[in-house]
């Protein structure tokens, strides 16, 4: 029995149902299907409940930034910043190199091993050219990295690799060691983590994975604009076995509340600013929403986002980035996985293990694609409400 208070201070959350928590996902949605006591998703919510809203735009979003990166170089002996080049962890590690603050190692976990059979393309931004994000982004970030700042490490760690050099990568074990995406990339991708991690903690030394994470989800219910946190977000980035306390959502942090609170206060002024734009922002009074124009919508939040909360991403030279996932076991995003036929051997054995899985919950947890369900349903915490529009 793992204690309630252990539980509350899960870094990726935690579930509830009636007064059952849990740390597992899916113990907590098979929980409530035999029950038929709905799932509630909770995430450090006595930390952003108690934040004096009042101070909202009194500090600068950079000056809030510099102090988190000075506060985790204090409090750890190495520091590595897991980089996708997008706009969040461009940020932190120019956060790190402009205020002179030592970041000891950047980490990429990229497929690239699958790398070698797609053809770049800088005109498609469809989630499907997502390999292209390489060849115009991550590898240029990297070698100017190596070039003007040769003291931090580079680790790159080759996610395709188990596909490619284990046939029996995928099997009854493998839904064990993820709590939400259970597609089939996240078998290895979500399970793969640094291996200079481990020998520094074998030495003896404090080690944070630093993960940009997101931006701030803000929505509306009438006039009040609060904000959420996903469990399909916190739990992408969950702590290496051998570093259970060792990882850091740079932005999201129930120590330092201020910093989401303000990315969504500027958020939400870009909004005010803009206010032929504002039917773009979520609406907690809708339920339901056609693919495009939800697609919309998120490509709108995500420009307020990044505009409003990141002064470095427009002098950024590599700014090409495709758009997020849609489908839920992202395929799109990955189609290389499901159409490359040396790895079907993988497709087959992971489908109905995903099947079964999913077959043991209720369906209204599900996310349901043409009548049967295709993924787990993302669950948010409370709104944290913090302004009027």
């Amino acid at each position: 029995m793992i204690h309630d208070s252990i539980i509350k201070n899960n870094q990726v959350g935690y579930y509830k149902v009636g007064e059952k928590l849990f740390l597992n996902k899916l113990a907590a949605l098979q929980w409530s299907a035999q029950t038929i006591t709905p799932v509630t998703y909770h995430w450090f919510d006595e930390s952003f409940d108690t934040f004096n809203r009042s101070l909202l735009g009194t500090v600068s979003l950079d000056a809030l930034y510099k102090e988190r990166a000075q506060r985790l170089r204090d409090k750890y002996d190495y520091l590595i910043l897991n980089y996708s080049g997008g706009c969040d962890s461009w940020n932190i590690l120019k956060t790190f190199l402009d205020n002179n603050i030592k970041l000891d190692q950047v980490m990429i976990c990229w497929p690239f091993g699958a790398s070698k059979t797609y053809k770049p393309n800088i005109k498609d931004v469809s989630a499907d050219n997502f390999m292209s994000e390489w060849d115009f982004t991550m590898k240029p970030d990297l070698e100017w990295l190596a070039q003007y700042h040769p003291d931090i490490k580079i680790e790159l760690i080759d996610w395709a690799e188990p596909f490619a050099n284990n046939p029996n990568f995928v099997n009854e074990r493998s839904f064990d060691k993820l709590n939400h995406f259970h597609n089939l990339a996240d078998l290895a991708r979500s399970t793969l983590f640094s291996k200079t991690e481990r020998e520094m903690i074998e030495k003896g030394k404090t080690v944070a994975t630093i993960w940009g994470l997101d931006k701030p989800n803000i929505s509306r219910l009438g006039n009040q604009i609060g904000m959420s946190f996903y469990d399909s977000v916190t739990t992408v980035a969950h702590p290496a076995p051998c570093n259970p306390f060792g990882t850091e959502y740079f932005y999201w942090d129930p120590n330092m509340p201020v910093i989401a609170y303000e990315m969504a206060y500027q958020t939400l002024n870009w909004f005010k600013a803009r206010p032929r734009m504002q039917k773009y922002i979520w609406n907690e009074s809708e339920i339901g929403t056609e693919i495009d124009t939800f697609l919309v919508k998120k490509q709108v939040n995500l420009t307020a986002c990044r505009d409003s909360c990141y002064t470095t991403w427009n002098n950024k030279p590599t700014q090409f980035q495709v758009n997020k996932p849609v489908d839920i076991i992202r395929a799109d995003k990955d189609f290389w996985l499901y159409e490359h036929r040396e790895l079907s051997h993988h497709v087959d054995k992971w489908k109905p293990l995903y099947d079964e899985l999913l077959s043991t919950v209720d369906r209204k947890d599900t996310s349901i694609k043409e009548g049967k369900p295709v993924g787990y349903r993302s669950f948010s915490t409370k709104r944290h409400y913090f302004a009027t529009i």
